[in-house]
């Protein structure tokens, strides 16, 4: 489930290519409306932290109603480990092509600033159209520690039962950027 076209036909064309059979909603999972269907959730490539305190609030309470008694969810998070290692920067990409932000050619222009009393990380994205649309992107980032997941998962009714930085789907050159949780709903 995602509300982006983009990535919706990126999944879809993935999933054809590996002759996968792969159902794709378009959707926003933090309203996701399911009652006890699955006995897995996953959410991935770190969007927890992406979640202000109330969509959070708001997917954990959806993850939560959409699991079976017992269910899992799994999902990855920001390390609060790695913060200290972030420096701000600002970069730039030229796509002559397809890419993730734009279907033609483009120009992105990325901006990172960090907030460190918070542990949260700004990455901002400018991105430039040939033909003249520029769009923003503000994504932030808050880097947990494992202690203040154990809470807010047993705020709302789950409990951690694996904790590992390997959980994430990509692999980094500190393993502590990314810390992986399962947890049961109780």
């Amino acid at each position: 489930m995602d509300f982006n076209t983009h990535s919706i036909a990126y999944a879809r064309k993935s999933a054809e290519t590996g002759e996968l059979s792969i159902e794709y909603v378009y959707g926003d999972y933090v309203h996701m409306q399911a009652k006890n269907e699955f006995d897995v959730i996953t959410l991935i490539n770190r969007d927890f932290s992406a979640l202000t305190v109330s969509e959070r609030d708001l997917l954990l309470r959806a993850v939560y109603d959409g699991l079976r008694p017992g269910g899992l969810f799994v999902f990855d998070v920001m390390s609060s480990d790695y913060f200290p290692h972030l420096t701000e920067t600002n970069l730039f990409q030229v796509s002559q092509g397809d890419g993730f932000w734009a279907s033609g050619p483009h120009l992105v222009l990325e901006q990172q600033c960090l907030f460190s009393q918070e542990r949260v990380q700004l990455e901002k994205y400018t991105v430039v159209e040939t033909d003249g649309t520029v769009r923003d992107f503000n994504n932030w980032l808050t880097y947990y520690t494992e202690s203040e997941i154990d809470q807010i998962l047993h705020t709302a009714g789950f409990e951690i039962v694996v904790s590992n930085p390997f959980l994430s789907d990509e692999q980094h050159g500190d393993p502590d950027m990314n810390r992986g949780f399962v947890a049961v709903k109780r």
